[in-house]
């Protein structure tokens, strides 16, 4: 079973060469990054027994987050925020230890402006990234790049991506098995410690989100990372199931 390991917020230098640079301690190894006190986004480490590590960084962006999930020299970015986020996202990329260069996937969870708003300029930062999203949102998602339409069940960076329409017709979630780590963009929120369903007034068919937020339940999850409210890290799945329980 995955586990999860806080990092401290605080930097520990390593040598690289005859200078001291700052480094973010990831498990046994350490990866130099520049020191960047005027970041405020706290490391995390995600580390899985088969050997597939999942490090991941929120990029707080007022009332929505988006996500940045690194494996290795590489990353996916979940969501963009509202236009005009993409340099906090950027902050994010660089808190992971990597650069936009490294960035190989953006993954949109749906067509909203608070998660697809700054995809143009996220794309134009990550040069080297595909952009996907579920089909049925593809339409009304603005891009100047050609969208992946991905769905249920499909893998993208190690990634599963689990269907859970309703909020929008192509609402999708992100699930990494290995890890136990689970990105819901609007299929549910964070509610103080646990989890709300969506919210009616902005979900388009309540009966299908609602089916979404059961299945969500099902998943082994310990860690969830919501688009609106603070992450659960440990007790993830039982959260979820206790939403499901007062879903009708």
């Amino acid at each position: 079973m995955g586990r999860v390991h806080e990092l401290s917020r605080r930097l520990f230098l390593c040598e690289l060469g005859k200078g001291a640079v700052a480094a973010v301690v990831l498990g046994a190894g350490a990866a130099c990054v520049e020191d960047r006190e005027d970041t405020a986004i706290d490391p995390e480490r995600v580390g899985a027994e088969d050997g597939g590590g999942l490090v991941w960084q929120r990029a707080a962006l007022g009332s929505v987050s988006a996500y940045v999930l690194a494996r290795g020299r590489q990353a996916a970015i979940v969501d963009t925020g509202l236009k005009g986020s993409e340099a906090k996202i950027g902050d994010a990329v660089k808190a992971a230890g990597l650069e936009w260069a490294d960035v190989r996937h953006v993954i949109v969870t749906h067509k909203h402006p608070d998660h697809a708003g700054s995809l143009a300029a996220v794309l134009a930062a990550a040069s080297n990234a595909t952009v996907s999203a579920g089909e049925a949102d593809i339409g009304a998602i603005q891009s100047p790049r050609p969208i992946e339409a991905i769905a249920d069940g499909a893998e993208i960076f190690g990634l599963q991506i689990v269907a859970t329409p309703g909020h929008t017709p192509g609402h999708i979630s992100v699930f990494d098995a290995g890890a136990h780590v689970l990105v819901t963009g609007d299929a549910v929120n964070g509610s103080g410690d646990g989890v709300a369903g969506p919210n009616p007034q902005y979900t388009e068919d309540m009966a299908k989100a609602t089916e979404s937020a059961k299945k969500l339940a099902a998943l082994d999850v310990d860690t969830i990372l919501f688009g609106h409210g603070e992450p659960i890290k440990g007790g993830a799945r039982q959260a979820l199931e206790k939403l499901a329980k007062t879903l009708g």
